[in-house]
């Protein structure tokens, strides 16, 4: 008998940044988990019983010790539990010259920051992992193209009609890069490094970067829609994964 798949997320936005004193994502963030809760979508408030929201300070510093938080919570919760579980991390940044929603396929094993972040700290031209080249492409093991039809789908059969969504490659050099590489590194969760397969692939974490616009681009009440959308999407595509994983345990390995 199989059991029942379990998802939880953990959705990420930043605090104010050296131009943007107000960040759309810290809205996006705090309002979540209410927002869902009020929706009429059951699978809305299902999923708010299992997201926790978190307002990261713009730092690597911040970034680092919030992840590193995490990675010790969702360890300690997976001792000892039979119950297959997937942490799915949503992280989330803004692009303040974009018009557009960005699903980010990947991050760079590179932090080049122009600016300094929020503690002072501007690294130039150095590695995330030391393990990894520079530049180093970590792609997440996310579907991103089945993402996309399945938002864009959603996109046009609800009130958020007016956003459009795209995959990027490209996340930038600074925290929000930071941030992707470093969470795929620490999980463990990502398909390729360097193009090469990485050493393992963790089956209970799951990580993606979406670059959202401003609210003059986008207004915060179809972001919000936009963003329950893709969580919804990203639950199902992690339950089908976990769904065809335990099919191929049972019959002993084989496909």
């Amino acid at each position: 008998m199989q059991q029942e798949s379990q998802i939880k997320f953990v959705v990420t936005g930043f605090g104010p940044f050296n131009g943007v004193p107000r960040n759309p994502t810290t809205v996006l963030v705090e309002k979540l988990v209410d927002f869902l809760r009020q929706d009429t979508d059951t699978n809305s408030r299902r999923l708010a019983e299992s997201t926790e929201a978190i307002v990261l300070e713009t730092s690597v510093e911040d970034v680092e010790r919030q992840i590193d938080r995490i990675h010790s919570k969702i360890v300690a919760g997976n001792k000892g539990s039979n119950e297959p579980t997937v942490t799915i991390l949503l992280h989330l940044g803004v692009n303040h010259i974009a018009e557009q929603f960005q699903i980010e396929a990947q991050a760079y094993n590179t932090c080049d920051f122009r600016i300094s972040d929020e503690r002072g700290y501007q690294p130039r031209n150095q590695r995330v992992s030391s393990s990894y080249e520079l530049e180093a492409v970590y792609e997440t093991a996310l579907d991103v193209d089945d993402l996309l039809r399945s938002v864009s789908s959603n996109m046009a059969t609800t009130e958020c009609t007016s956003g459009v969504v795209a995959l990027s490659t490209d996340p930038g050099r600074f925290v929000c890069n930071y941030t992707y590489c470093y969470s795929m590194d620490k999980f463990c969760c990502s398909k390729s490094i360097g193009g090469n397969d990485p050493p393992s692939i963790s089956n209970s974490v799951r990580s993606l970067f979406l670059h959202v616009p401003p609210f003059s681009a986008i207004n915060e009440a179809e972001q919000q829609l936009f963003l329950r959308n893709i969580m919804i999407a990203l639950d199902r595509q992690v339950s089908t994964q976990m769904l065809s994983t335990q099919d191929v345990k049972a019959m002993g390995g084989q496909r």
